[in-house]
This record gives C-alpha cells, sequence and structure tokens, in this order.
C-alpha cells in the first residue's frame, strides 16, 4: 500500500478532520476504502470474513467519519511526521495551542532563570563570609525578576504575534512543497 501520507491525500476531504466527519461520503471516497481493504486482504493482513464485514461496513456507510475506524489496523492514521509536514497540516487551533504553550514555556524559563541565578548569586555572596560588604547580587536579582516581569507582560499579544509567526511559517512550508511537487511533476 501506498505511504499513509499519500492514502489520506486521496480523499477530497480527509475524513480524520472531525470538521468534516459529519459530511456524507461519496463513492469515490468508499472506492478508496475499498482499495484498501483488497491490498490488505491481498497481503494477508485481513482473513475472507473480516475482509467481508468490512467491505459492508464501507458499503453502507454513510459519512466520511464513519471511514477511518475501518482502516485503524491497516493504515497509519497519522503519517510519520517529516521534517516540517506537522506545522504545514496543523490547523488554527493547533496552532494557537502551540503558540500558547510556547509563551508559556518562556514565561516559565524567565521565571525559573530569575530564581536560579539569584539563589547562585546570593549564595556566592555569603558563602565567604562578606555579608557585610555591598550585597552585589541585587543587581542580578533586580535585572532577572525584570526579565521574567517583561515575560510574563502581555500574554495574549505575544501569544498573538507567536501565532502569526507559525502561520508565516506554516504558510512558507507549505509554498516550498508546492514547488516541488510542481518541480517534480516537470520532471
Amino acid at each position: 500500500m501506498a505511504d499513509a501520507e499519500d492514502f489520506w491525500t486521496s480523499f477530497q476531504h480527509d475524513p480524520r478532520d472531525p470538521a468534516v466527519a459529519p459530511m456524507r461520503a461519496s463513492d469515490a471516497d468508499r472506492d478508496i476504502v475499498l482499495r484498501a481493504l483488497g491490498e490488505a486482504y491481498a497481503d494477508g493482513r485481513l482473513d475472507r470474513e473480516e475482509f467481508d464485514e468490512r467491505v459492508a461496513h464501507v458499503t453502507g456507510a454513510k459519512t466520511l467519519g464513519e471511514l477511518p475506524a475501518l482502516l485503524v489496523d491497516l493504515v497509519l492514521p497519522t503519517p510519520p511526521a517529516r521534517p516540517g509536514t506537522q506545522l504545514q497540516r496543523a490547523t488554527r487551533d493547533e496552532l494557537r495551542e502551540r503558540a500558547e504553550r510556547k509563551v508559556a514555556e518562556r514565561r516559565r524559563q524567565a521565571w525559573w532563570g530569575a530564581l536560579s541565578w539569584s539563589l547562585i548569586c546570593w549564595f556566592i555572596w555569603f558563602w565567604p563570609g562578606d555579608a557585610d560588604s555591598f550585597p552585589w547580587p541585587i543587581f542580578v536579582t533586580v535585572f532577572a525578576v525584570g526579565a521574567a516581569l517583561r515575560a510574563s507582560y502581555d500574554i495574549e499579544g505575544k501569544t498573538t504575534e507567536e501565532l502569526r509567526r507559525l502561520e508565516r511559517k506554516a504558510l512558507e512550508k507549505s509554498k516550498k512543497t508546492q514547488e516541488k511537487e510542481l518541480e517534480s511533476g516537470e520532471d
């Protein structure tokens, strides 16, 4: 069988997508699944009884959402990730979630950095017993806390900015993929 990515893109609408799952399945959609089942039967991955049962389900399927369950153990539900393809396939909600995680991670790193650098500097200052000298770690602490506060400020704006960056990156990757497909088609 062709690789999973080619298989799932052969549908006019990806039946794995919850947004299109309630859409009525076409004869072309059923034919794609029937071919996959036929190949699995020919390869010996399905016995005759299971093949007949699945064929009956495919021919009786009304919506696209019914089709992936018939192939779950035959075709990878999500193709192996090639570099950059996950970003191209991501929906706007998935990109937003990814942006929110990235902003939260930056904020968490800023606060952990502030805490750890401050503690290290205060420990160094206290260790030799120079507690009577000028408390220079205050500068490190103020700078580090300032950076953490800056990372914690305007979370929504930072998320929107990161979302735009991810969308641009996905669009660029999509364009590059299309250019490669056009070039390979011309050969």
